[in-house]
């Protein structure tokens, strides 16, 4: 279909900001030549607490954001521990692509975690330690606290999305549960569909 850029992470201080967007530009010109998408995976752009961070605002230029045809926001590792992705660190990070940067909402994705901090355990593994684990959003595992999105988080993350954005990206699908009742996925098939 098209190329998804992941380049973690360019910056201004080495200079790769501008060889980002030189590959970019190039990519839009030939890509969409060929009717093939390009969009790029980009930090949220914030702090948890909404302080936008320099690299954010230099290194993904008006022109790269221009070009692409959307933009997958990792609105998640926050931090190693609570801050790691809670729902007003999505809104800081969505708001900052959509309404300080101009990214239209339609083209601003909005990703959403499906494992934890500090550790990287996929959210499957967690329930199958704790399994009550989907009614929230931190537990005890192996000895010590970890942070993630339950249900209602991930519920919450998509109605916002849904109605404010351009949609949902998951990193990654496949650390989600194959239990319809405690799977992430379906819970964001649900808030999808409701009042649909």
């Amino acid at each position: 279909d098209g190329v998804d850029m992941d380049w973690e992470h360019p910056n201004v201080s080495n200079g790769s900001s501008k060889r980002y967007e030189k590959l970019m530009l190039y990519l839009s010109e030939k890509l969409h030549a060929k009717g093939k998408l390009l969009t790029a995976a980009v930090l949220g752009g914030v702090s948890p607490e909404g302080t936008v961070y320099r690299d954010a605002t230099l290194a993904h230029t008006d022109k790269v954001l221009s070009c692409v045809d959307w933009i997958n926001v990792m609105a998640y590792d926050g931090e190693e521990g609570a801050r790691h992705s809670t729902y007003q660190f999505a809104r800081y990070s969505g708001d900052y692509w959509h309404k300080t940067r101009g990214v239209p909402a339609e083209k601003v994705v909005l990703g959403v975690p499906f494992y934890v901090r500090p550790g990287g355990t996929a959210y499957r593994d967690i329930l199958s330690a704790v399994p009550n684990a989907h009614l929230s959003d931190t537990v005890s595992y192996r000895g010590r606290p970890v942070w993630y999105n339950g249900l209602s988080t991930i519920q919450a993350k998509t109605r916002y999305a849904r109605d404010e954005l351009g949609g949902v990206m998951i990193w990654e699908i496949t650390q989600d549960t194959s239990d319809p009742v405690k799977s992430l996925l379906a819970a964001i098939t649900r808030t999808l569909l409701e009042n649909s």
